[in-house]
C-alpha cells in the first residue's frame, strides 16, 4: 500500500499507535465525535479569528479579550493568509492539497511572509491545555521554507486562548535538513507499516483509558 498523505494529526496518531493509526485512518472503525463541546468551540474560536484578520469582522463579545493579540498581529509585516491549506509532495515541493503525489498536508490558520525581508511569521491558535508540539509548527515552516524561497526566517508560535499567552521558535531556513532528519525515523516507520500493511500496537500508559480501539489486547475498556 502506498503511503497515505499525512496530516500532523494522523501522524501523532501514528507515533502514539501504529495500530490506533490504522483503525482511525485506514479501516475507519474509529472515529472522532467532530461535535464535542471542545472541538465545537475550537471552530467557533478559528472562524471568529479568521474573519476578524481578514475582513476585519469584530470579535465576538465572548473572545473580546483576544483583540490585544489580533492587533498585535495586523502589525506585523507582510502578505496576509488565513486559514490556508498546504502540501507537500513527495520531493517535498509545494503542491496542491490534492494532488496524487502529495506526501504531507497542513493548515496554517494564520501567516504573513515578509518578503523584503526574508522572515515570515506563522501562528497556530490552541483553544486546549497548553502543551506546545513543535514538530507541528516545524512541518508547516519547512512548508514555508519550500514554497517561498526567499525565506530566510520562520517566526512560530502558538497563541493559547486559555491563557492568552503564546509559545514561540524561530527557524532559519539552513536548518530544515535538520528538522526532517529529527522526523525521519518515524516517517520511515510510517511508510513500512503501508507498504507491508502491518500495523503493531504500541502500548502505553494511554491504553486502558484513553483508546479508541476497543478490540485491542492492551485496550481494557471493550470487556
Amino acid at each position: 500500500m502506498r503511503p497515505r498523505p499525512f496530516s500532523f494529526t494522523s501522524f501523532s496518531t501514528f507515533v502514539t499507535c501504529p495500530r490506533q493509526y490504522h483503525a482511525k485512518y485506514i479501516l475507519k472503525t474509529v472515529k472522532d465525535d467532530p461535535d464535542t463541546p471542545h472541538l465545537v468551540w475550537g471552530r467557533q474560536v478559528h472562524t471568529a479569528f479568521e474573519n476578524r484578520q481578514r475582513d476585519q469582522v469584530p470579535l465576538p463579545a465572548g473572545l473580546g479579550v483576544h483583540e490585544q493579540f489580533m492587533q498585535q498581529l495586523d502589525k506585523r509585516p507582510g502578505e496576509l493568509e488565513v486559514e490556508m491549506k498546504v502540501a507537500l509532495n513527495t520531493s517535498l515541493e509545494p503542491c496542491d492539497f490534492f494532488d496524487p503525489k502529495t506526501f504531507y498536508r497542513g493548515i496554517v490558520d494564520w501567516m504573513k511572509v515578509d518578503r523584503a525581508a526574508g522572515r515570515a511569521y506563522v501562528v497556530d491558535y490552541k483553544t486546549g491545555k497548553r502543551r506546545p508540539k513543535w514538530d507541528q509548527l516545524a512541518l508547516n515552516a519547512l512548508w514555508v521554507f519550500a514554497a517561498h524561497p526567499g525565506v530566510r526566517l520562520v517566526s512560530a508560535e502558538f497563541y493559547w486562548t486559555q491563557d492568552c499567552a503564546a509559545d514561540r521558535k524561530v527557524w532559519g531556513a539552513a536548518g530544515q535538513a535538520d528538522l526532517w532528519a529529527k522526523m525521519k525515523p518515524d516517517l520511515r516507520q510510517y511508510a513500512q507499516a503501508h507498504i507491508e500493511d502491518v500495523w503493531q500496537p504500541r502500548q502505553s500508559g494511554l491504553c486502558r483509558a484513553h483508546c479508541p480501539v476497543l478490540d485491542c489486547e492492551f485496550n481494557g475498556k471493550g470487556r
